[in-house]
């Protein structure tokens, strides 16, 4: 199997390969490889590829619980060795460790183009398919792991998976830590979706994979995810394609914890499916707060718009200012939020919006320019109101398939007790702090050198004495992961 195989409306599965290729033009407001990259929508290159580099694979990504982004991509060394390179990310935008070859140059003739980092602990581990050497484990491209935080990783002794062919998917992990995958099952093992929940000690898994029947079509993409806040239960979200009747076509999930019935994303169709990038992945996610699977896709017309639907509700949801998306990701955000991004291929830019808690309504749209003409594809992780983005792509001046990261944060809003005071007695000042409604814990306060941290409930109090000095004040309010904000004190004698 190719390195970068992948079961495709274009190409069978098989030795499928990108080719990403074309002249551009310079890529301004994007950094060098391993510099900061403290300004939202600032573009830091983590690697800048090489002229004989074919690279297609959507980034995965993990936020530690010190806030550090770890960020894993795959990465073609040469014309027969392959590996997943690392890089980190500190809250600030920082780059605090540069690209490093997570296997040490152990490197891998084979590697899957979807690998998904989930914690392991204080750390990370990758799931994942590949070939390594002709005997052994792992030569036979079965789902296994590697986990680690200095290269080397350690690899898993289990798998997860009992069908070895190199399969393609995304990986979940449970609330209690349990792992499972999803993938295509491919032409020879019929056409719809292999499954494992939970990590055999052989290599390959010595109990059975479950498998998901599709008999008037074929599963184009398949991905896994766990309602992490709700029934634990783990559910498949699938990209059908090929149907016989052609409306068969769409999106598909199904909870393969339970068994419940399989349900079509509504409005989804064939358009919708052409228009998933080859080398994306199906956008789906869960909450951190509260019960549901979310699925983002895009809708069955011309011109993509992005659809966010909470599986098993009659309807999706339009994504503002979404039109002429290409790949498009989602990810948790605080209070039961959700992040959505999307990469337009006619501006090359990037957008990102956030929902309410309740995922009715959106807060604005941001958009990044990219420096890249072509094939982004992207990789979302958030923690409070920071997100990082993760994006492949094809670089505007030099053709060359490149990963970078830059972070979209959003500012605290502040709301204080008076906004105008007299300096003639004592006054206490309550500072609410607040993001769009939520309490944020933690944030520093500071008005008139004055200091003071705010509770659970978002709140601070700040005694202004008598006689402070008269003037106009702005109350500040900082914290990690999100954009300082501001507000008007005016002290009057």
């Amino acid at each position: 199997m190719a390195v970068f195989a992948s079961s495709s409306r274009r190409v069978l599965l098989g030795a499928a390969t990108a080719l990403l290729c074309c002249a551009g033009v310079s890529s301004a407001g994007v950094a060098a490889a391993g510099a900061a990259s403290t300004a939202p929508g600032h573009w830091t290159v983590l690697d800048a590829g090489k002229a004989t580099s074919v690279e297609a694979g959507t980034p995965t990504l993990w936020i530690d619980p010190s806030h550090h982004a770890w960020i894993l991509w795959l990465s073609k060394l040469s014309s027969s060795t392959t590996t997943y390179k690392l890089a980190k990310v500190a809250a600030n935008g920082t780059v605090t460790t540069k690209a490093t070859d997570i296997f040490a140059g152990g490197d891998w003739t084979s590697l899957s183009n979807t690998p998904t980092l989930l914690p392991a602990g204080a750390v990370p581990q990758v799931v994942f398919s590949g070939g390594l050497g002709s005997t052994g484990p792992y030569a036979n491209g079965c789902v296994v792991t590697a986990s680690g935080s200095t290269s080397p990783w350690t690899l898993g002794t289990g798998s997860l998976a009992g069908t070895c062919v190199n399969p393609i998917g995304v990986s979940a992990e449970s609330k209690t830590g349990v792992l499972a995958t999803a993938f295509p099952g491919g032409w020879a093992t019929g056409h719809g979706v292999i499954y494992h929940i939970g990590v055999s000690a052989a290599i390959p898994a010595s109990e059975a994979d479950g498998q998901l029947a599709i008999a008037n079509g074929t599963a184009y993409k398949a991905s896994m995810v766990n309602d992490l806040a709700g029934t634990g239960d783990f559910s498949i979200a699938y990209a059908q394609e090929f149907s016989t009747p052609a409306s068969g076509d769409g999106f598909y999930v199904k909870d393969v914890t339970s068994g419940s019935g399989l349900v079509k994303a509504p409005g989804s169709g064939t358009t919708s499916i052409n228009d998933l990038p080859v080398f994306g992945n199906v956008a789906v996610t869960n909450t951190n707060t509260h019960a549901g699977v979310y699925l983002a896709y895009c809708s069955n017309t011309s011109t993509c718009k992005v659809q966010l639907w909470k599986v098993g509700a009659a309807k999706a949801v339009t994504v503002p200012g979404s039109s002429g998306a290409f790949d498009l990701a989602v990810a948790p955000g605080p209070a039961g939020r959700l992040w959505i991004s999307w990469y337009n291929e006619q501006s090359n830019k990037l957008f990102v919006v956030r929902t309410n808690p309740s995922e009715t309504k959106f807060g604005p749209v941001k958009s990044y320019a990219t420096g890249c003409f072509e094939h982004g594809l992207i990789g979302l992780a958030g923690v409070g109101g920071r997100l990082d983005i993760a994006l492949q792509c094809v670089n505007n001046g030099n053709a060359l398939v490149q990963e970078q990261v830059t972070q979209s944060l959003v500012p605290l809003h502040v709301g204080l007790s008076a906004t105008s005071v007299t300096n003639t007695a004592k006054h206490t000042l309550t500072v609410s702090v607040t993001d769009v409604g939520t309490p944020v814990k933690g944030a520093k306060v500071v008005v008139a050198g004055h200091k003071a941290t705010t509770n659970a409930k978002g709140k601070a109090t700040i005694t202004l004495p008598k006689g402070a000095k008269a003037g106009s004040y702005q109350v500040s309010a900082a914290a990690t992961d999100y954009v300082t904000g501001t507000a008007g004190l005016s002290i009057k004698s």
